[in-house]
């Protein structure tokens, strides 16, 4: 029954997120941005928490090693002290044993080369005794040897005796230079590893497999009190004990799970260990430590893993006890609290997945709501409202929606309204023409009429009025360039001074870079026929018109001046008024050669951004100014 109902739980959240995969909606893109941050935020404290944990681990092994080196460290001690006390109580013995007035028995040992056989055997016999007796009492103790000086050598193991009254000086403590370095060091106890009983002996126990055993050897040089020689020496004592009897001092403090544990000697060679192929080697760890410390830490590379190698200095002998661990054996230690974390990070992440669910869907549903109302907006629902009751970002996006969405309809029908116009303004131009052609053809006529009769002026006014009629046939465009409709102000203009006398005078100053630039067609010419109209006076005197155009920005300022009579503020005023508000065409036909009529065509195309502008003086001048953009 259970399984069952997770399975179909599963295959629900199998849907749901195959169904949010295949919708590139904002809903999902936040989910996921949402959830994938959370996720890595989670990671790395996850890592974080880890490597910390790894850390105090890591430290606290450090801290319980370096306890239990010093715990050994006086296990150590006790071992060392025990052999020095052996050593001292067998060197008394031979000392005491044989006392006289004049020599003891270590004088006799020196000399037993020149002793009967009888003699000889009887001083073996007694010292062999004595070590039994001793290597008895303490069952650590392998084997002990002395060395005469002279070649000679008597010792005593379990299992064999030796006694070499004369010898070559051939043996390995002789050849070795160890003879002389602990006769050196008199009377001091010296600590040695790393050989064996054919070395420390000088010959095979024969039938015994501890022949290749590893030996630790305490060694004293000692003298006579009635020792005539030089250097106060006359014999070296050498007390070998297994390796293995060391190794059981440290072997058993620590966890060798893939770990290891051994002690090398001054030079670097492993003389005790628990893993014995690794004895009699040279420790690559050794050359890694500081030996002016008593201990410390290190981590080495170790194939694929690493491993923490601690370290600690023996006391009296200058040995270093090392001990291995690789770092893997932390992370047990730690795998319970990472399966602990893994099933936290789970039911974090399906906490956060479902309140980034519950967020993102209160912060899409008004996203949803808005992006709905744009495409109906889209596809012809002007002036559709949305519900707005966000106290929030998203109640000032819906109101500021709901005003764009106003806006756009009262703007179409703005336009709608503009192009009405624009098309009874049309009508009204092709109402205007009646027949261009027939009215050229009769111009003609009279000129021609004109020119029979002798009457050259009537001839030369019908031709300028012709040239005047000409660009009414260009129908084509509703441009004209700046340099047509110059000529066309110029023709104007004669005809005008054919009616009053030649006393209007035309200055144009344009440059010729203007030229080129497009126009409304006779946009210029009411602004003339106003200034004729309005501004001349009866005294006859000079009407002086000038047209200059310059370029600012994108732009072209184009401005009429006159020197007529000035307009009154209240007139100036009220034609100012008429341009910003212009009477409709339908109530003055009049306004379509007027001031107004520039000022309407001017928004119908370029917008309300352009257009005309109407100043005038105590000077006597009056400027008119256009501002249109630059249309090539």
């Amino acid at each position: 029954m259970i399984n069952g109902e997770l399975y179909k739980l599963v295959m629900k959240m199998g849907k749901f997120i195959r169904n949010l995969l295949q919708r590139q909606t904002l809903f999902k893109e936040f989910v996921i941005a949402f959830t994938i941050v959370s996720m890595i935020m989670t990671i790395l404290g996850y890592l974080l928490y880890y490597n910390t944990t790894f850390k105090i681990l890591q430290n606290r092994q450090e801290i319980e090693t370096i306890q239990q080196f010093k715990q050994l460290d006086r296990n150590f001690i006790n071992f060392f002290d025990s052999i020095n006390k052996v050593s001292v109580i067998l060197l008394d013995n031979l000392s005491k044993r044989y006392n006289s007035e004049y020599e003891d028995g270590i004088s006799q040992l020196m000399k037993i080369n020149d002793y009967s056989d009888d003699n000889a055997i009887s001083l073996l016999n007694n010292m062999g005794n004595d070590f039994s007796q001793l290597m008895e009492e303490n069952s650590l103790i392998d084997s002990i040897f002395i060395y005469t000086g002279k070649g000679g050598v008597i010792g005593r193991r379990a299992t064999f005796s030796k006694s070499q009254i004369r010898g070559e000086m051939d043996e390995y403590v002789y050849k070795s230079g160890l003879y002389e370095n602990i006769v050196e060091n008199y009377p001091k106890l010296q600590w040695f590893g790393g050989n064996n009983i054919q070395n420390i002996g000088g010959f095979d126990d024969h039938g015994s497999s501890d022949n290749d055993a590893s030996l630790i050897t305490a060694a004293r040089s000692f003298k006579s009190i009635y020792s005539d020689n030089s250097n106060g020496s006359n014999g070296v004592l050498l007390i070998n004990i297994n390796e293995s009897e060391l190794t059981d001092y440290y072997k058993y403090a620590f966890d060798y799970d893939k770990s290891n544990a051994y002690i090398v000697d001054t030079s670097g060679k492993i003389i005790s260990g628990v893993d014995n192929s690794l004895l009699g080697t040279k420790s690559t760890e050794f050359n890694e430590i500081d030996l002016k410390k008593d201990y410390g830490s290190f981590v080495q590379k170790d194939g694929k893993d690493k491993k923490n190698i601690f370290y600690y200095k023996v006391k009296y002998t200058g040995w270093i006890l090392f001990y291995e661990v690789p770092l893997s054996m932390y992370r047990k230690d730690i795998n319970i609290l990472n399966k602990i974390l893994v099933l936290i990070f789970v039911i974090n992440l399906i906490l956060i997945l479902a309140i980034s669910l519950l967020i993102m869907k209160r912060i899409t549903i008004p996203l949803n709501s808005l992006t709905s109302a744009m495409r109906k907006i889209g596809n012809g629902s002007l002036g559709l409202m949305i519900n707005n009751s966000y106290n929030n970002e998203f109640g000032l996006l819906a109101k500021r929606f709901n005003q764009m969405s106003l806006d756009i309809e009262n703007l179409m029908k703005e336009k709608e309204e503009i192009e009405k116009k624009k098309r009874e303004q049309e009508i009204a131009a092709l109402q205007a023409q009646i027949n261009p052609h027939f009215i050229l053809n009769t111009i003609n006529t009279i000129k021609w009429m004109a020119v029979l009769a002798n009457t050259s002026n009537i001839a030369e006014s019908m031709s300028v009025f012709g040239d005047l009629l000409k660009p009414l046939l260009k129908m084509k465009s509703d441009f004209n360039t700046v340099k047509e409709e110059i000529e066309y102000l110029k023709n104007y203009v004669k005809i005008l001074n054919y009616r009053y006398g030649n006393i209007i005078k035309l200055n144009v100053e344009l440059p010729d870079e203007l030229f080129e630039y497009k126009l409304p067609r006779f946009i210029l010419q009411p602004i003339i026929e106003n200034a004729v109209q309005h501004g001349m006076d009866s005294t006859n005197q000079p009407f002086m018109i000038s047209i200059t155009a310059a370029a600012e920005d994108e732009n072209i300022q184009i401005k009429v001046c006159n020197n007529g009579k000035e307009i009154s503020k209240e007139k100036l005023d009220e034609i100012r008024l008429s341009l910003r508000h212009p009477i409709d065409s339908e109530n003055n036909a009049s306004s379509r050669i007027g001031l107004s009529n520039i000022e309407k065509r001017l928004n119908i195309y370029y917008g309300h951004g352009y257009g005309l502008a109407i100043d005038s003086n105590e000077e006597r001048n009056t400027v008119v100014t256009i501002i249109v953009p630059m249309q090539g």
